[in-house]
């Protein structure tokens, strides 16, 4: 088990209410890795940079992760189902980013606002990649690279069926083709039924308050303490269900 001291500055997103599907995830920082790791890497790096340094490592980020989207396929995964929040305690700001957006705010009361925001947005991108993606099976030469396009440019799937053939043609990786193809199947099929969640999806779904993610690992058993305290807040569980190498929330 490790311990993890985290901004205290993170504490109101570690207790902000989240919609259904969605939970939240300190991110260890370099040097932060248990150190029970198995990872040579993972000794290596915690001795260089504890090595004449007596200060506690600090977790500066945290993730929010919406349940949807995980491995659609185990190839060439999405990381598109995320906010991340940095706070920058040099300039005592907080650092914004997610598939749609990338911003900076002084306070967590505008952190709450841009992230609950950042919820929907994020959800209807995820779901519509995964709805595409699907219909893609079918239709030759739509890839990857011309859905994200499609959905950055158009945002929903109505919009996709509902915008003129040359607007579609217009986003790069899509043409004549397969804009046709789309669009006859999505106005073939207007209650698509997305494949069932992954086990991984399923599990998530039952976590109940924040994790302490590990970027190379992933969920890791621990104990979260504020940087203004010297007392445990959160005690996160790993998952029982999945193994470790199977969890990619990167």
């Amino acid at each position: 088990m490790v311990t993890v001291k985290y901004a205290s500055e993170l504490d109101p997103l570690l207790e902000l209410s989240l919609p259904s599907d969605w939970l939240v995830a300190v991110i260890l920082e370099p040097g932060q890795a248990p150190a029970d790791s198995d990872r040579p890497e993972d000794r290596l790096l915690g001795q260089l940079l504890s090595s004449g340094n007596d200060q506690q490592i600090v977790a500066s980020r945290v993730t929010f992760l919406y349940c949807r989207g995980f491995e659609p396929d185990p190839e060439t995964p999405i990381r598109d189902n995320q906010i991340s929040v940095r706070y920058d305690s040099e300039n005592a700001q907080y650092e914004l980013s997610s598939v749609l957006a990338e911003t900076t705010v002084s306070t967590a009361d505008g952190v709450i606002e841009w992230v609950d925001e950042q919820f929907p947005a994020v959800e209807t991108f995820v779901n519509t990649y995964l709805t595409l993606i699907e219909l893609a099976d079918d239709i030759h030469g739509l890839g990857q690279t011309g859905i994200r396009g499609l959905i950055e440019t158009f945002e929903t799937l109505d919009t996709i069926r509902a915008t003129d053939l040359d607007s579609l043609v217009d986003v790069p990786y899509i043409d004549e083709e397969n804009a046709t193809a789309l669009q006859t199947a999505l106005e073939e099929t207007n209650n698509i039924d997305l494949s069932q969640p992954t086990p991984l999806e399923q599990e998530l779904r039952t976590v109940d308050g924040p994790l302490i993610l590990d970027p190379q690992r992933g969920p890791v058993s621990g104990e979260l303490v504020p940087s203004d305290s010297s007392n445990p807040k959160y005690r996160p569980d790993t998952f029982s269900a999945t193994e470790p190498d199977d969890r990619e929330l990167r």
